[in-house]
């Protein structure tokens, strides 16, 4: 495995936004449902429901490569999988997102740099996903941060 930081190919794809996974992850999370909360007739299910705010981690789903681009990267050759640690999580909305939209996706690794400890070398890598509307209106975007002991260097 190389020292220098590794590049990523940036991944374009639409992600369909469901009724029945908004309600289904909304109920998973004991939120009150969503499909009775938002309607304007009682005992009538709502025809759009607004997206739990943590749907847009499980966009990966429908990229090209169905998995986190860490674990990519890993498939790859590029990080060793059993020295990573998730570091962060960020989410910045725009709007909210709701059921029945297909936002366009951009994921990349924005930065990767290296942090030297008293334990050894950390490498950080910060991916970044930018939801989209068709109509090019930037919605969410996703920053994930990756941390990779290196190899070697554990002091």
């Amino acid at each position: 495995m190389s020292n220098d930081p590794p590049t990523l190919e940036a991944a374009n794809f639409a992600f369909p936004v469901e009724w029945g996974k908004c309600r289904e992850l909304a109920l998973a999370l004991l939120d009150p449902d969503p499909a009775m909360a938002f309607s304007d007739d009682p005992g009538v299910v709502a025809p759009v429901l607004p997206a739990p705010v943590i749907l847009p981690v499980s966009s990966f789903r429908y990229g090209p490569e169905n998995a986190p681009p860490i674990v990519t990267m890993s498939k790859m050759g590029m990080v060793d999988r059993s020295r990573l640690l998730q570091g962060g999580l960020e989410f910045e909305f725009h709007r909210p997102i709701q059921s029945g939209e297909t936002l366009a996706v951009t994921e990349r690794l924005a930065k990767t740099y290296d942090k030297k400890t008293s334990k050894g070398v950390l490498r950080f890598f910060e991916f970044e996903a930018a939801f989209r509307t068709p109509e090019g209106e930037l919605v969410c975007t996703v920053t994930t941060t990756n941390i990779e002991r290196r190899p070697g260097e554990d002091g």
